[in-house]
């Protein structure tokens, strides 16, 4: 019993001893474990379709894409504002997408031999993963001029047809095919992945339309462009531009024979409805400035990630939100000071407001200016507001920028009534211009009415 009781306390210690080994070692490769679960989030590229903005992104968690997301788990911001009505889709990797696409081919006299038949080839190969019946594409060439060899259709003898009829020769007119590739995926397809495939072994040198004419119309119409560069005497960084800028993707080869793979691999994306997802919602803000989109995940799994991208407003200064800004009507007596406060009249929310400034015109011979403040406790408190003389009276101009919350007084200008009237006098502030330096605010300015009273009668007492 005694050797029984030393051996059992021999394995009781042991035991304790590993099982404080292998807590201390999980613990020490927790944080890599911990690490590995974190959300990897892809801001592909924001796209301007004013006043729709479109974010495209992917989410992955340890490289495995996550396509079940919801609005809570998303929170977005347009320029610090954060954007709580948006719409947002992903895809299904359970269910292929028909795709409607425009096969355009360099027909020129460099494709001559290996580049014609890796060309072929892979064009077939990429009509062989269609369905047959939803999937539809369209076959051009191009060379000195752009070929519609076969209209856009589902059936995949007739596209495989159009594509064994490639030929060699003339001049690279690469942007006119992509156009023309646009066009008829615009006017003719039918589903909803929408794409051009554009190759070719040289740099562009008969074409009337260019590279950002092919972005804008791409993003305009949701058609992705995959641009597939062959040999070295491409221009890859366009191409690779167009493809980027448009949701597409850029692939380049040295072997006409990798073609094949290349055409399958772009089959894919588009069945898999381009591998990302997409939030829409609605700008209201067209000041003509650049502006910051930050795209949050949260809690997706063990964790959250953020990433920023920025698109250009259009500049419409007719659709901005007017916000109601007046100079308060006063009565002084001749010759004294008054301050005539200039008031926000609706309250705000936390908006910035970026420097003002106006023009007021009066009559000089009425009134002497004799400056502009900002008061502490006012809204605009740290800021500072200059002016200058200008032919009919002054130039106020506020400098910096601040976030108002409420309403109530921004500032006071300063006169004096030059003289004393016999009687009542009525003189007019009249606002000329006005206007913020940026942001989504235009100033609407009233004017101000000055009632000037006769000054008070000088008695003389002595007698």
């Amino acid at each position: 019993m005694l050797v029984w009781d030393r051996c059992l306390h021999a394995w009781q210690k042991r035991d304790s001893h590993l099982g404080r080994v292998l807590t201390l070692s999980m613990l020490l490769f927790l944080p890599a474990f911990t690490a590995l679960a974190q959300p990897n989030l892809n801001l592909k590229r924001v796209v301007n379709n004013w006043p729709v903005i479109e974010v495209y992104y992917s989410v992955a968690c340890s490289g495995s894409p996550v396509w079940n997301l919801s609005p809570g788990d998303i929170r977005l911001y347009d320029n610090g504002r954060e954007i709580t009505q948006f719409t947002m889709s992903c895809p299904d990797p359970t269910v292929p997408c028909a795709m409607s696409t425009a096969l355009v081919f360099d027909a020129s006299g460099s494709m001559a031999g290996p580049g014609n038949a890796g060309a072929i080839q892979a064009g077939k190969a990429f009509v062989g993963t269609m369905d047959g019946t939803f999937d539809e594409a369209a076959v051009f060439w191009y060379n000195s001029n752009v070929t519609l060899q076969q209209g856009m259709t589902s059936d995949t003898a007739l596209l495989s047809a159009a594509i064994g009829a490639l030929p060699a020769g003339g001049a690279t007119a690469i942007w006119d095919g992509i156009y023309a590739g646009l066009l008829e995926v615009q006017a003719n397809g039918q589903n909803n992945c929408r794409a051009v495939i554009a190759m070719t072994d040289g740099m562009d040198n008969n074409s009337t339309v260019f590279p950002a004419t092919l972005v804008s119309f791409a993003n305009t119409h949701h058609i992705r462009i995959y641009t597939v560069g062959l040999g070295t005497a491409i221009n890859s960084t366009e191409l690779e531009q167009v493809a980027l800028l448009t949701g597409g993707k850029y692939f380049e080869t040295s072997n006409a024979a990798a073609l094949e793979q290349i055409y399958l691999e772009i089959s894919q994306y588009i069945h898999e409805q381009f591998q990302e997802c997409r939030i829409d919602y609605t700008a209201t803000c067209p000041d003509g400035a650049i502006r910051l989109v930050d795209l949050h995940v949260q809690n997706i799994c063990g964790g959250s990630d953020v990433k920023s991208k920025t698109y250009r407003a259009p500049l419409d200064t007719a659709a901005l939100t007017p916000l109601p800004l007046d100079l308060a009507d006063v009565v002084t007596d001749g010759g004294e000071e008054f301050a005539v406060p200039l008031m926000l009249a609706s309250p705000l929310n936390g908006e910035i407001l970026t420097p003002l400034s106006f023009s007021l015109c009066f009559n000089t011979h009425l009134f002497e200016y004799l400056g502009a403040e900002i008061q502490p406790g006012t809204l605009l408190e740290g800021l500072t507001v200059t002016s200058v003389s200008i032919a009919c009276g002054i130039r106020v101009q506020t400098t910096g920028s601040k976030a108002v919350f409420g309403a109530g007084e921004l500032l006071r200008l300063k006169f004096r009534a030059i003289q004393s009237p016999l009687d009542t006098v009525v003189g007019d502030l009249a606002v000329m211009t006005a206007s913020f330096e940026s942001g989504c605010l235009k100033p609407w300015m009233d004017g101000a009415e000055v009632t000037v009273l006769p000054g008070h009668p000088m008695l003389n007492c002595d007698m």
